[in-house]
């Protein structure tokens, strides 16, 4: 086993590194600034980035659940609406029209206006006629009912 050595044989005086002085010192840290900035740079845009993707997400789970808050109380005043109309008998002539009744506004003989109740007394009293025996059947134009369902009532 041998082992070989190999040596360079410089010309002249070997030059020996000086000690680190400021200035390399400074060059250094330039260029290490110099790399670190943008990497910095790109790392804070990504964590914005992500940033701002997580809250667009949240404001969007946010207005679609008061959207759909939004929907369901309208949809309850509606249904609110239908009700204090049906109690209250303005929605009748819609319903006439929804269940197909066959009921018209009154004749305009039939109309009177009752300017006071000392009036709709007098009025009530020459009006007045004896009792009808037999009283007048209003019916619904819908066709005839089966047998079987009328004896039912």
């Amino acid at each position: 086993m041998s082992i070989s050595v190999s040596s360079y044989n410089y010309s002249g005086v070997r030059k020996r590194k000086g000690r680190t002085t400021e200035e390399s010192r400074l060059k250094l840290f330039g260029t290490t600034l110099k790399f670190a900035i943008p990497f910095c740079i790109l790392f804070i845009a990504a964590i914005v980035r992500v940033m701002w993707t997580s809250q667009s997400e949240t404001l969007n789970k946010e207005i679609i659940s008061f959207e759909n808050r939004v929907g369901d109380i309208e949809r309850e005043t509606e249904n609110l609406n239908i009700m204090i109309e049906q109690q209250s008998g303005k929605n009748i002539l819609a319903q006439v029209k929804r269940y197909n009744l066959d009921l018209h506004y009154p004749h305009p003989g039939q109309i009177r206006k009752l300017e006071s109740i000392t009036k709709a007394k007098k009025i009530e009293t020459a009006i007045k006629q004896p009792p009808n025996p037999k009283p007048i059947m209003v019916t619904q134009g819908n066709g005839l009912k089966s047998q079987g369902t009328a004896s039912k009532y």
